[in-house]
């Protein structure tokens, strides 16, 4: 969602790590596809760049939200350590939307 007051592109990186219920990080992390499956959108407008990060095709007005980037993540087995469990992070950011005509532009204008 966009909390700001401006329009904006929306980013998003999906971090998948085994935690303990303090939130600890296990040094091992999960492998997609044999420790958990994950649906990412196939016709959705998000689409993934070569920089890892995940790109919401279209401008987001103040208070208005994207659409699901995830349909599903499920563990196919349990953490190789006990006392974790499979955790899912999306970190997010946002960029003016006037600093370039795709999300994609608007991010690399600001990095220049």
């Amino acid at each position: 969602k966009n909390t700001g007051d401006t329009a904006a592109y929306l980013r998003a990186v999906v971090v998948v790590t085994w935690q303990d219920a303090a939130g600890n990080v296990l040094g091992t992390a999960p492998v997609q596809g044999e420790d958990y499956a994950i649906t990412m959108p196939a016709d959705g407008k998000w689409a993934q760049a070569a920089d890892g990060y995940w790109y919401y095709s279209e401008v987001v007005a103040p208070n208005a939200s994207t659409e699901a980037l995830i349909g599903e993540c499920k563990p196919l087995k349990a953490a190789p350590q006990a006392g974790y469990t499979l955790h899912v992070e999306i970190l997010a950011s946002a960029i003016q939307s006037t600093l370039g005509s795709t999300a994609q532009a608007a991010w690399a204008a600001a990095a220049n």
